[in-house]
């Protein structure tokens, strides 16, 4: 989903979108927003950033942006990557 948003928007007149997944950069951002942040063995995610917005997607597919979806678990159920990669788009936007 991270690779369709950046190409979707690669040459766009949408304002910068910031994706970060190294853990130094995220493990600030999934600390405050990740209730399962101090889980042993943490999934990891990914940070989308623009202006001053964040929105955090785990490993595990925890959509946290305060509407309790699963990314993985839409994906298992028959949801396409651009549906998805949408859905992710209207949380950041």
């Amino acid at each position: 989903m991270s690779t369709i948003l950046a190409l979707r928007h690669d040459n766009s007149d949408t304002p910068d979108l910031q994706i970060w997944n190294h853990p130094l950069m995220t493990k600030n951002a999934l600390d405050r927003n990740d209730p399962l942040s101090s889980m042993k063995e943490h999934p990891g995610g990914f940070i989308f950033c623009r202006d001053q917005k964040e929105v955090a997607l785990t490993g595990d597919g925890r959509l946290l942006d305060g509407s309790e979806r699963n990314l993985w678990n839409n994906y298992m159920q028959g949801e396409s990557m651009n549906s998805l990669a949408d859905l992710l788009w209207d949380a950041i936007f």
